[in-house]
């Protein structure tokens, strides 16, 4: 039972927000009593956290697979692309924003545990695509693995980006052509041309 409310929980926050969901809507989307969840969930807070914790997994666990199977650095970048773009803009934006706002210390902690293994993973995809010669010899990993990330927070939490599902999209596929595009060889942008045409599902 504790799973299947895990599992409903999660549905839920997502699609409708983690504020706006009770534990009432929770228990009668399952056809069972608010106690229930209770004796397995002490408060909504608990509830909040374990489900955003479960989401969050999820997707890094998608993510993951991507990066495991070494495709082509620049295809792993628009394959991430894509499924950030399906996770914000899937009807979820509601959750991922109401999560930042009403419950800002979970959704920091999450945060917190996601940045030390994108890093990792940025840094490879770095190291492999200026082997390949795709990206250029001469640009500096920790730095741009930094500015990587701090760039895609940025879009994944300011709010100016999420007016609707297309704006997301839009501004995450400007600002990935203008970083594979800054860092990439001649050889590079040739393929990254090449591959967007294969990953076009999201161009707008």
């Amino acid at each position: 039972m504790i799973d299947k409310i895990l599992e409903k929980a999660s549905e839920l926050f997502m699609r409708n927000g983690f504020k706006v969901v009770t534990m009432d809507d929770i228990a009668a989307e399952m056809g069972i009593s608010k106690k229930t969840i209770y004796q397995h969930y002490e408060n909504k807070s608990v509830l909040v956290e374990c489900s955003a914790k479960h989401i969050t997994e999820g997707i890094v666990k998608e993510i993951d697979k991507i990066y495991s199977e070494l495709k082509d650095p620049i295809e792993e970048f628009l394959l991430v692309r894509d499924k950030v773009g399906r996770f914000i803009t899937d009807d979820k934006t509601a959750g991922v924003q109401q999560l930042k706002k009403y419950y800002p210390e979970i959704h920091d902690k999450l945060k917190g545990r996601q940045e030390s293994k994108f890093t990792s993973c940025i840094q490879n995809n770095l190291k492999r695509g200026i082997e390949l010669e795709l990206y250029r010899a001469d640009i500096d990993v920790d730095f741009i693995t930094k500015i990587h990330h701090n760039a895609m927070s940025f879009l994944l939490d300011n709010d100016e980006f999420h007016t609707n599902a297309n704006t997301f999209i839009q501004y995450q596929n400007k600002y990935i052509d203008y970083h594979i595009r800054a860092i990439s060889t001649s050889k590079g942008i040739e393929l990254l041309n090449k591959l967007k045409l294969k990953h076009s599902i999201h161009e707008k």
